[in-house]
């Protein structure tokens, strides 16, 4: 199992604050092919995520 240290989340926020759209992401799965895809995403203040949703998901 991967883990995320505090250090790693810093440097994560870190990217995020140097990135024009004021976000970056970690992938947590080892493959873009995995059944099961995780990450953790780091979004700075004044950043724009806009709304949106994905049909047919179980949270719809």
């Amino acid at each position: 199992m991967k883990t995320l240290t505090n250090q790693d989340l810093a440097a994560l926020s870190a990217q995020a604050a140097c990135a024009p759209r004021l976000r970056a992401h970690h992938n947590i799965h080892a493959e873009l092919g995995d059944s099961i895809q995780r990450l953790a995403i780091a979004m700075e203040p004044d950043t724009y995520v806009r709304p949106h949703r994905h049909p047919g998901s179980p949270s719809c």
